[in-house]
């Protein structure tokens, strides 16, 4: 081999790792930001910009978030998290931003997107939130 192809096959490309067996550069895993092997246990860091985080094991896994909660990614740390939505959104995909809203709330189109009005049944509207129940009189 001459020194261009060693050298090629030592320095592969961001993304990509080498593999000693077939002598090329191979992409890396897609939770990955570099790696030195096809899996995602083989990682350099996790790509939690698009929702992959290190859960403490050494593998970058892909964090689903559960109803009534959303993706937040703390660019500072490198991590993604979960945050629940408001108490008008049902899912969400920012704090304020309603994919589906919660019974008894309205949606209402701002800046192209959806957001939930209102109080559930026993609350009141205060200051841009819900607050404490009502007591029924009789």
């Amino acid at each position: 081999m001459n020194g261009i192809t060693c050298q090629s096959l030592n320095n592969c490309p961001h993304n990509t790792y080498r593999d000693h067996e077939i002598l090329s550069c191979e992409q890396c895993s897609e939770g990955c930001l570099g790696c030195y092997g096809p899996t995602t246990s083989e990682c350099l860091r996790c790509d939690y910009q698009k929702g992959y985080v290190d859960l403490g094991t050494g593998n970058c896994q892909l964090l689903v978030c559960a109803e009534g909660t959303y993706l937040t990614i703390d660019e500072e740390l490198e991590i993604g998290f979960c945050t629940p939505c408001t108490i008008s959104c049902k899912t969400c995909n920012e704090l304020h931003f309603c994919l589906e809203c919660n019974p008894g709330f309205t949606s209402k189109e701002i800046d192209n997107k959806a957001v939930c009005e209102g109080c559930p049944k026993g609350y009141f509207f205060d200051r841009s939130k819900c607050r404490g129940k009502i007591k029924m009189t009789e």
